[in-house]
């Protein structure tokens, strides 16, 4: 009877993590994509590694692959977020103001996406030379 049981409780597990994953990723993700999906296939870009970055208050440890070039900012979820949700990519003039945050013990520099708003992307401070470079702040109008 138990080995029922197993065969039972394994798909429901498999079930339930991937509704909560989807739930979760969507509350984060979807502002985001549903104005700056990229389709365009492979993204030509500088590979960087932040290990830790928020999206519209929903942190994301090691989820998220990172590229940037003179287009923009490009994020990839991982597998298995990218079952639900599509690569991105910001272009630098979207991006309307750059801010100071501090949680705890960290200090984030927030980028504020969209014209008009459409999200926002805290970057730990310590990873944030990796990007500035790249980044010419447009303020909202």
């Amino acid at each position: 009877m138990p080995n029922y049981l197993i065969l039972i409780f394994i798909p429901l597990l498999i079930l339930f993590f991937i509704i909560t994953m989807n739930s979760l990723h969507k509350r984060g993700w979807n502002n985001i994509q549903e104005r700056y999906k990229y389709d365009s296939g492979i993204f030509y870009g500088e590979k960087i590694r932040i290990r830790n970055i928020s999206i519209d208050g929903l942190s994301s440890q090691n989820v998220i692959n990172i590229k940037v070039s003179d287009q923009g900012l490009y994020l990839r979820p991982s597998v298995p977020f990218s079952l639900f949700s599509k690569p991105v990519l910001v272009p630098w003039n979207e991006i309307t103001d750059l801010q100071d945050k501090k949680v705890l013990f960290t200090s984030y520099k927030r980028l504020v996406v969209g014209k008009p708003f459409a999200t926002t992307i805290d970057i730990p401070e310590k990873d944030f030379y990796k990007i500035s470079k790249y980044i010419k702040i447009n303020k909202a109008e």
